[in-house]
């Protein structure tokens, strides 16, 4: 087997001014470079347009079958005005197809509008090609940087037919990394098997549903656990007491989360079982149990959105509450994700960890 080749990494750090930000480029091929970022789109339409990202997740959109995709899909005259000067609604005012890329695009052209961080770019993303290796991008926010840290940079798209990350050949990678000034421990701490924890609660999540996303998690870590590379505890049904004594009997090196979460007046929550019916916990909470284990997945609508009111804080949102209390990495959700791709995404991040290697 050929041995993935480790990935040209660029650091972005963002330091908002105004509406944008003034940037700094690092990588070992161009050193340390500033530029400037004016907005890629209004700050008050940011919302809007992930809205706009996140009904085409719906493989039933634009017909709704139910009261609650009815809503979700109804844009008001007002919202399909500011849609169109997105340039992200079709004919019948419905969200162009295309939409990722047309806010991909946009997001691109914002980036690199400043000189330096057009020849940045293009030297680090030539340099990876010339030597055969992905593209790896790590974008570090500060907390006041609440805005631009919920813009979905993942769609970056310059002119060329596909993602930036997944431009010439390579499949490069993103992440987003609070810029917190504090040291945090790797996410493998031990050796052997990964330990996983499979959190499943069962409110909200219909038999047909929880299934599939039984059936598509045990295709992806089958390989891995058939090799010995892992170990796999389902919690069914979850609350947090029982929670908290699974992490306290055998602390997991990885939380699994599948199922509903929310961002509800700038907090993030996860719905879990209560023995009295269903508890919606916040993120304060989470965090204070899930601060020994180094990585959490969070399979859950909005796990990792930012809020879009003018108080709404940064670390509100439960992946970002989770790393601020000392989490060494969570993966969350910025829009809707389906069963499947989801547990495909885990497989690769967990197999990485097994195998030794890094996040990137």
């Amino acid at each position: 087997m050929t041995e993935p080749r480790a990935p040209i990494a660029l650091t972005i750090t963002f330091t908002p001014e105004g509406d944008g930000a003034s940037l700094r480029w690092e990588a070992d091929v161009i050193g340390a470079r500033a530029s400037v970022l004016a907005p890629p789109i209004p700050l008050g339409d940011l919302a809007l347009a992930l809205r706009a990202l996140d009904v085409l997740q719906d493989p039933c959109y634009p017909y709704a079958r139910t009261a609650a995709q009815a809503r979700h899909f109804a844009f008001d005259e007002g919202e399909r005005a500011r849609l169109a000067d997105l340039a992200l609604l079709a004919e019948a005012g419905r969200v162009a197809p295309d939409a990722p890329r047309r806010l991909g695009r946009r997001l691109y052209a914002a980036l690199t509008a400043d000189p330096t961080a057009h020849e940045a770019l293009a030297t680090v993303r030539d340099h990876a090609a010339a030597l055969g290796r992905p593209l790896s991008l790590d974008l570090a926010f500060p907390p006041g940087a609440d805005r631009l840290a919920a813009l979905p940079w993942e769609l970056l798209w310059d002119n060329g037919p596909a993602p930036l990350l997944l431009s010439r050949g390579l499949a490069g990678g993103l992440t987003r990394r609070l810029d917190l000034g504090q040291a945090l421990p790797p996410p493998r701490r031990g050796s052997g098997p990964l330990r996983i924890l499979a959190v499943s609660p069962q409110t909200g999540i219909g038999p047909e549903l929880r299934q599939v996303e039984r059936a598509a998690r045990a295709d992806a870590l089958g390989p891995l656990i058939a090799r010995g590379k892992a170990s796999l505890e389902e919690l069914e049904p979850v609350s947090r007491a029982a929670l908290v004594r699974a992490i306290e009997a055998a602390p997991p090196d990885i939380v699994h989360f599948y199922g509903h979460g929310r961002l509800r007046d700038g907090v993030g929550e996860l719905l879990f079982d209560d023995p009295g019916g269903a508890g919606w916990v916040s993120a304060a909470a989470l965090a204070a149990i899930l601060g020994r284990v180094g990585l959490v997945t969070l399979y859950a609508c909005q796990g990792g959105t930012v809020g879009d009111g003018p108080g709404d804080p940064l670390l509100g949102g439960v992946a970002q509450a989770l790393v601020a209390s000392g989490v060494p990495a969570v993966l969350g959700m910025q829009l809707a994700v389906r069963a499947t791709a989801a547990t495909r995404a885990a497989a690769a991040v967990y197999g990485a960890l097994a195998d030794g290697r890094g996040l990137h």
